[in-house]
């Protein structure tokens, strides 16, 4: 009497031919030659599927691919693998848990689901800064206040804006530069947002910009 090979198994008695050997489950593998019990079929571990029936070993289920998990065992298809939320990402395969999804860190965001990089998490635009880590849009990027620039991408903290130095202004948010007071006029404000704070030169005197 011959066994049924393994990733197979059978429960009567009497066989007469090999195809009352019947195959473990999709999402299933044994290893066993000979197994009378479908019990000995096992499930593919959390993190992989099995898409095919008759599988005799663990190495026939399938890793979740990079950016996505299998929190859940004798999974039989890759539609099993949930793909990890916008504003996070997971650079390994075979993923377990929605906790091997890292978020972007702060001064970051990412719009993608299913990202398997860091790399995918963009920068907040110069000018701009987010202490929200697991950030989704860009709309977390706040902007530096009138008065204020930065030239930081990937800004964590507001204090990445910094004064405008006297003698110069920047009356818009999220500037980059500061512009400098024109000729003849001068300021001796920090942090000045309108070109109003740039007032004239006394008669007898000058101010010429570079």
């Amino acid at each position: 009497c011959l066994a049924c090979a393994a990733g197979k198994y059978s429960t009567t008695a009497g066989n007469a031919e090999e195809t009352g050997c019947a195959r473990c489950d999709a999402g299933k593998y044994s290893s066993t030659v000979g197994a009378d019990n479908v019990n000995l079929c096992q499930d593919c571990a959390a993190g992989k599927y099995g898409p095919s029936e008759g599988n005799d070993d663990a190495a026939d289920c399938i890793a979740c691919v990079a950016g996505k998990y299998a929190s859940t065992t004798g999974n039989d298809a890759e539609a099993d693998c949930v793909k990890c939320a916008a504003g996070t990402y997971v650079a390994s395969v075979g993923a377990v848990s929605i906790d091997a999804c890292l978020p972007c860190g702060a001064g970051k965001f990412s719009s993608i689901r299913g990202s398997n990089q860091e790399a995918n998490c963009v920068r907040c635009d110069a000018g701009k800064y987010s202490a929200s880590s697991g950030a989704t849009t860009e709309d977390t990027c706040s902007r530096c206040a009138a008065g204020k620039y930065s030239t930081v991408q990937g800004a964590d903290s507001s204090a990445a804006c910094v004064n405008c130095v006297a003698g110069t202004y920047a009356d818009a948010t999220a500037s980059t530069t500061c512009a400098l007071c024109v000729s003849g006029k001068y300021s001796t404000l920090e942090g000045a947002a309108s070109m109003d704070t740039c007032v004239n030169c006394a008669a007898g005197k000058y101010s010429r910009v570079a």
